[in-house]
């Protein structure tokens, strides 16, 4: 499950993800520190979970507000924030909730050209580790949200094949800061990992970097040794291992 903060928290963190390529600064609520507007008919700071800036513009252009219900977001809550979006003077209004919306609020929301979306908990809780994702490889957003997935992965200790899934999409140097990551702070789940890609991955180059990684880690035991030559079939891997090992 995530609490109602880490999905906010995952919805500031798509809309940084959305808007990285333009020229459009993205803030929001982060734990203890509010982001704050001052409405300009209530002339009341009005709290916000996330908005978006053009630079040079003092006023969002548009703010979000994350609804983290077990049920669908009705018509009234859906009111409050259209109420909301005009106070602030923001061109787009963002409603975004996990289990979706009432067929009223859905009514509402359209006739306000606001915007309602779903994002499930699953995604939400990807969208939460794209910090960490930024800290492991910051040259580039291409792949962002794949290795957002994989670190999650990795910290709830799931199957091998499961990360594996998630980063055969990822370029070698974003796989390559994955791992030192991963055999940093996770060593049992990385060891695990790079021996399941030696063992069964069906991409040569993969299993020679997996192999490296575990050959200068120490991950590369003599039972592992044995059981890879069992049945590798590349002349140049088979060279390497019996290198290393001798």
């Amino acid at each position: 499950m995530i609490s109602p903060a880490d999905y906010e928290c995952a919805v500031l963190e798509k809309l940084r993800l959305d808007f990285h390529r333009v020229a459009v600064s993205v803030h929001g609520t982060e734990g203890s520190h509010e982001h704050r507007f001052l409405g300009r008919f209530s002339l009341v700071k009005r709290q916000l979970d996330a908005a978006a800036y053009r630079f040079g513009d003092s006023r969002p252009f548009l703010i979000a507000d994350a609804k983290r219900h077990k049920t669908k977001v009705d018509v009234k809550d859906t009111e409050a924030f259209i109420g909301m979006v005009d106070d602030i003077g923001a061109d787009i209004g963002l409603l975004v909730a996990p289990v979706g919306f009432t067929a009223a609020a859905v009514r509402r929301a359209a006739a306000a050209a606001t915007e309602v979306r779903i994002m499930t908990v699953k995604q939400a809780l990807t969208y939460k580790w794209l910090p960490l994702a930024r800290q492991i490889y910051p040259h580039d957003w291409v792949f962002r949200k794949e290795l957002a997935l994989a670190v999650r992965l990795l910290h709830k200790k799931a199957p091998p094949e499961d990360i594996i899934g998630a980063l055969e999409p990822v370029a070698f140097d974003e796989w390559d800061a994955f791992v030192a990551y991963a055999l940093r702070h996770h060593q049992t789940e990385a060891f695990s990992f790079l021996r399941s890609i030696v063992s069964h991955h069906d991409d040569d180059g993969w299993r020679f970097n997996a192999l490296n990684h575990l050959i200068q880690s120490g991950g590369l035991d003599a039972c592992t040794t044995a059981e890879i030559l069992a049945h590798e079939l590349d002349p140049e891997i088979r060279e390497f291992i019996e290198k290393e090992s001798t």
